[in-house]
């Protein structure tokens, strides 16, 4: 596995190939850019990117196991600041049931676990921006993906952004 607390999340704002679109968690690339803070999000930002930039492959780390009460306060969506060290992290939250789709867009949603404890799941990823999101009160075992931070939402600072 990986030490905790090191992650980065990875943007290009060219037009994406099919190589761009194939990184996941576990390519190692070679890149250069600027890294940047976006509502609390840090993140690296690259200049340019090809086939060429992709230099290997390892098995997928797996997933960090964490509650939903490790980003916010039971109960609520309010966030637990503290939290921001999950930023960019690989996590899995299990046990949660779907609400309020469409809440960010697209096929955006919110989990709620037993305690009424609530995060997004965002669509920073190539996967939810071509889904619907689930029927509310769907029963998900479990959903993996990146913690995002942004402190610009009214009902929430964190995201889980499945991959």
């Amino acid at each position: 596995d990986y030490p905790d607390y090191s992650g980065i999340i990875v943007k290009y704002f060219g037009v994406p190939d099919s190589s761009f679109l194939s990184l996941d968690t576990n390519k190692v690339i070679k890149i250069k850019g600027v890294v940047q803070e976006y509502f609390t999000t840090t993140q690296f930002i690259i200049n340019e990117f090809s086939t060429s930039n992709i230099i290997g492959n390892k098995e997928r780390p797996n997933p960090i196991l964490i509650t939903l009460d490790s980003l916010a306060e039971i109960g609520t969506y309010n966030p637990k600041y503290l939290a921001e060290k999950w930023e960019a992290m690989y996590v899995e939250v299990r046990n949660v049931t779907t609400s309020d789709p469409g809440v960010l867009g697209g096929g955006s949603f919110r989990i709620v676990d037993e305690n009424n404890t609530q995060v997004l799941v965002g669509r920073g990823s190539t996967w939810i921006n071509s889904s619907q999101a689930p029927i509310p009160g769907t029963k998900l075992d479990y959903i993996r993906g990146y913690i995002e931070t942004r402190n610009n939402l009214q009902d929430g600072w964190f995201i889980i952004n499945p991959v």
